[in-house]
């Protein structure tokens, strides 16, 4: 089982496709975050765990004439760029010794909620890991993430956007 959802509940919010995550206005040289949160529920009988792959069409939020690039990195250090951040992890309690917990891929992209709270991963051209169950089967696991942007002085008013691909793999 697989679920994708943005909504602004992580623990128990669900929506339907299509799944549009929209960012408030943002300011030049300003760090600001999606209002609401790209929620995965997973589960898989796999005995080799889930691996759950993302990757972003263009590799950066565009709108035709200008792009923001998806960065890995912390945006408060960087001109511009968006990205991905953890927000929370868990899975079911029941039968720990036999089931795989969620753990967020820290390379190549960074998506982990460690390090400085503007540090996102990011969701390039090709296919990164978003996160894996340590080659166990999980149960009732969930994952949120917020979307992160910062823009430069020199980026016009706009509307972006960008397609994110989202692709589990259970193995066995």
């Amino acid at each position: 089982m697989f679920d994708i959802d943005i909504t602004n509940d992580y623990i128990s919010g669900s929506s339907n496709a299509p799944h549009i995550l929209y960012l408030p206005t943002v300011l030049p040289e300003t760090v600001v975050d999606s209002k609401d949160y790209i929620v995965l529920r997973f589960s898989s009988n796999g005995l080799g765990g889930l691996v759950v792959n993302i990757k972003g069409q263009n590799g950066s939020l565009n709108n035709g004439s200008q792009s923001i690039p998806s960065v890995n990195g912390d945006l408060d250090i960087l001109t511009s760029g968006f990205g991905l951040r953890n927000l929370s992890v868990s899975n079911s309690s029941n039968y720990p010794t036999y089931l795989g917990s969620p753990n967020i891929s820290s390379t190549p992209s960074d998506f982990t909620d460690s390090g400085p709270a503007n540090k996102v991963g990011s969701p390039s051209i090709s296919f990164v890991r978003l996160l894996d169950t340590s080659g166990l089967p999980v149960h009732n696991g969930r994952s949120a993430f917020v979307a992160k942007v910062k823009v430069s002085l020199n980026v016009e008013v706009g509307n972006f956007s960008e397609v994110l691909t989202v692709i589990p793999v259970s193995t066995f």
